[in-house]
């Protein structure tokens, strides 16, 4: 069962279906990890005090990346991917954007699923798509969210490829 599976419940079993021993305790050591996430991000919750981040003090905003990273080491999350993993999610992303282009989606979302993503591949994405327009353009590099663009700042794809 994946984190994810644990927290929406993706999968589930019938009366009488045996789990292995093994998968059961990868289950509690995943529910654990889960649990210390939580309690991480009602810290974070504590620290902005409902405030949003762009409002909060430089020491503050310090403590909410420290316990984001605390919440990526409790789930297993390794930032420091390796550059064929950056690399095929550029070009899933990418692909990804092209279809959703083909199929008439807005422009103005496609443009934002490309935030972070500042590789030779996504550069080529941006002027084949994008290079008439100067706000799509800029729309291609930020969110709306404070919070996803410090996220992107952060682990984003900063030229990684």
């Amino acid at each position: 069962m994946s984190k994810f599976e644990a927290i929406f419940g993706d999968k589930k079993t019938e009366k009488g279906d045996a789990v292995p021993h093994a998968e059961k305790e990868k289950e509690k050591g995943e529910a654990v990890d889960l649990e210390k996430a939580a309690e991480i991000k009602r810290e974070i919750d504590g620290i902005t005090r409902g405030k949003k981040l762009a409002d909060l003090e430089l020491e503050d905003l310090k403590k909410v990346l420290e316990s984001y990273k605390k919440i990526e080491n409790a789930l297993g999350i390794n930032s420091k991917e390796s550059l064929n993993s950056k690399t095929e999610t550029v070009k899933m992303i990418t692909e990804s954007l092209k279809e959703l282009l083909e199929k008439g989606a807005n422009m103005n979302y496609v443009a934002r699923g490309l935030a972070g993503v500042n590789t030779e591949e996504a550069q080529k994405f941006r002027k084949l798509h994008f290079n008439k327009d100067a706000t799509l353009w800029a729309k291609s590099y930020a969110s709306d969210s404070t919070i996803i663009n410090g996220i992107v700042c952060q682990y984003g794809f900063e030229g990684s490829a």
